[in-house]
């Protein structure tokens, strides 16, 4: 009741939780009320934006997992070529697409992220990198790991199609 009856008074609406017009929810921790509108999709973690640029292969779910882990952990990822629909759903900004890694790291980019492990191909990998670090943030990861996880992320957002490996 406090509650209600401090927003009518400061925003003169009516307040009703049978027939709302629009939805305010309040998050209590210890001591503190955070009254708050709007939920913003996210990857958890800390805020898209925060922490760098990298390029983002996107070829492959596994690919894509990998972006969404480094966007969790603060990064914009810079897609090649296109943007999938799962890494534009978790982006509280434009994502933008690059066609290269070059084009990438003129564009701020310090480093490439892709969902591979390091084997007998690595080498070809690393040479599209342009002297930039390659994140691997699944190389521990189990096949079924990986699964369960880009599942996860395509569960929150219903409409964005699976890509398969």
């Amino acid at each position: 009741r406090h509650l209600g009856s401090l927003l009518h008074e400061r925003t003169g609406s009516k307040v009703s939780l049978k027939c709302w017009e629009s939805n305010v929810r309040v998050e209590i921790v210890e001591k503190h009320a955070y009254v708050f509108t709007e939920v913003v999709l996210c990857c958890g973690g800390l805020p898209v934006g925060v922490e760098g640029v990298v390029v983002g292969k996107v070829d492959t779910s596994d690919d894509i997992l990998a972006c969404l882990l480094v966007m969790k952990r603060g990064c914009t990822v810079f897609p090649i070529g296109r943007v999938p629909p799962l890494l534009d759903a978790f982006s509280s900004t434009v994502v933008k697409s690059v066609q290269t890694v070059a084009e990438g790291v003129e564009n701020g980019a310090v480093a490439v992220v892709e969902g591979g492990l390091l084997d007998a191909e690595s080498e070809s990998v690393v040479s599209y990198c342009n002297g930039v670090p390659l994140f691997l943030p699944l190389i521990a990861y189990a096949v079924e790991d990986v699964d369960r996880e880009y599942s996860w992320y395509s569960s929150l957002v219903p409409a964005v199609p699976m890509v398969l490996s």
